[in-house]
């Protein structure tokens, strides 16, 4: 290994790609659906640099690259983070000044308990950095010390029981969800056969389930068109209407109007169909549902919201994110010019060739697949 390790002394790019790859392979290993991730890059390169010293070689990655690094991961947390950042400085001002005034206090404590310590101010600056793992803290610390090695130092020790703690909380958050009795029932659509002869107004039924549902679809008798029902419309004796929502609560639609039909009004995209799209406008970001106007704009509607994974209902009044996937529904004529103002189209072509609005759609996204 001496040998292997003067070779790479010599060749410091060589040695940054052989820690990332390798560092990167160990990340991937997960045990009971915990892993390492990107933080085995710097537990490999810790243990590297220890093995190369212990042969009397030193083993370090030059000045420049390091900055070059550190630069490239600043940008990629700004493109990634950044727009839900200044979103939250408008919505959530109270929270963030309150955890910067926590990371204060923090600090402070840190300072006096490491001098208390005997601990050098470039090693307490490493290890608070560390601590909360904070790679852009570290460089900030190092040059404000004017000690990088030792703030370098604190940071890889204190960087090992910050990402030891998370991985704990993680196995912990795992092993709670696994016992949790209070998940939430996933979603389901169901189109429901009307048989009540009192025409109840949609909106009454909505608030009968606690606006927990949404409407998608209403067809008046076997073969009349299908629309996008409104709470004014009434439901008659052989409507046909599509509810979406949680399971318990479609099934209760069901008894509340009749019984569940072996028709599916999803499978006929001759009036209405459907797109999922994901949130990428940053206008759209932080409204809600019913601010953004589809109805009245597109005659379109959003029926259930994908958030990570768990998929939610849209209520008039949810908050949408950038990342979110919604199933919006509308009249095929509409994708012309569809919300794609609002939102990016993550599925476009559909599954259908008989869909008549399949010609219209952008060539560009033609070679995608409509889900459902």
């Amino acid at each position: 290994m001496v040998k292997v390790f003067e070779i790479l002394h010599e060749q410091p790019v060589l040695f940054l790609f052989l820690l990332i790859g390798i560092g990167m392979a160990f990340g991937k290993v997960k045990i009971k659906g915990i892993g390492l991730g990107a933080a085995a890059v710097l537990f490999f390169a810790i243990v590297m640099a220890a093995w190369s010293q212990s042969n009397g070689i030193e083993l370090q990655v030059t000045k420049q690259l390091g900055t070059l690094g550190l630069t490239l991961f600043t940008f990629a947390i700004g493109i990634n983070s950044g727009a839900s950042f200044f979103h939250n400085l408008k919505t959530a001002v109270g929270p963030i000044l309150a955890m910067v005034a926590f990371y204060g206090i923090a600090a402070t404590l840190g300072l006096y308990v490491g001098k208390a310590m005997g601990m050098s101010v470039p090693l307490i600056a490493g290890t608070f950095a560390g601590a909360v793992t904070n790679t852009p803290a570290l460089a900030a610390a190092g040059e404000a010390s004017g000690d990088p090695a030792t703030a370098t130092v604190g940071y890889s020790i204190a960087y090992l029981f910050g990402v030891i703690g998370m991985l704990a909380a993680s196995m912990a958050a795992l092993h709670y969800g696994r016992n949790d009795k209070d998940a939430p029932s996933p979603l389901s659509n169901r189109t429901i056969r009307v048989e009540r002869d009192d025409h109840p107004f949609v909106g009454d039924i909505y608030e009968k389930l606690g606006e927990k549902v949404s409407f998608s679809r209403l067809r008046r008798g076997e073969t009349g068109p299908i629309t996008r029902p409104q709470m004014s419309d009434t439901l008659d004796p052989g409507d046909l209407v599509t509810v979406v929502g949680p399971r318990e609560l479609v099934a209760r639609a069901a008894t509340e109007l009749g019984h569940a039909s072996s028709h599916s009004l999803m499978q006929d995209r001759t009036y209405l169909d459907f797109r999922r799209m994901t949130i990428s406008n940053p206008k759209v970001s932080g409204r809600t549902v019913a601010s953004l106007g589809l109805a009245k704009q597109f005659s379109a509607t959003i029926s259930r919201v994908r958030r990570g994974d768990v998929d939610m209902v849209a209520e008039p009044g949810l908050v949408l994110q950038e990342g979110d996937r919604v199933r919006v529904v509308a009249p095929p004529r509409r994708w012309l010019r569809s919300p794609s103002s609002l939102v990016t189209p993550r599925m476009a072509s559909p599954t259908s060739t008989r869909s008549p609005w399949a010609w219209a759609w952008p060539s560009a996204l033609q070679s995608a697949s409509c889900r459902s």
